[in-house]
């Protein structure tokens, strides 16, 4: 079966609200933000997640502003004076992945892309492998 509506993010956990609705069904609204670099500009968006309280009580530790999690859960809106306002309503959270690897990929304040933190650097080809490559590409392009 195909889930449609599905969505898994990751990102900061950047600011989390006071508790709404009713008593016996309490929600919080999180709002991640996921910063990605392109053309070595930082580009951020920003998420809003709908967690019900049962689901807030079961990971408070996860629940803290500035912790790097992944967010699964389903897409979700409603309208407001005739603005259609989207969220994800939360099905799990977890850090696992930064807990155990730190950020795999990132980038450096000058763009330079880091591989678990440290710098990749360019390092020429030998002759050996250029000659290779070059034989590879007469290969596939038949000349």
């Amino acid at each position: 079966m195909i889930k449609i509506n599905n969505i898994i993010i990751d990102g900061k956990i950047i600011s989390i609200s006071k508790p709404l609705g009713k008593t016996d069904k309490k929600y919080y609204f999180i709002k991640i933000k996921q910063s990605r670099v392109f053309n070595r500009k930082v580009h951020s968006t920003f998420f809003d997640v709908k967690v019900y309280n049962d689901k807030l009580k079961n990971n408070k530790q996860l629940y803290v502003i500035g912790r790097k999690v992944i967010i699964e859960g389903k897409l979700d809106s409603y309208f407001k004076n005739k603005n259609l306002i989207t969220y994800i309503v939360l099905d799990s959270i977890s850090d696992n992945l930064y807990s155990e690897f730190g950020d795999i990929v990132s980038y450096d304040s000058d763009g330079t892309m880091l591989w678990h933190g440290k710098r990749c650097k360019k390092i020429p080809m030998s002759e050996i492998e250029e000659q290779e490559l070059k034989d590879l590409i007469k290969e596939v392009t038949d000349g």
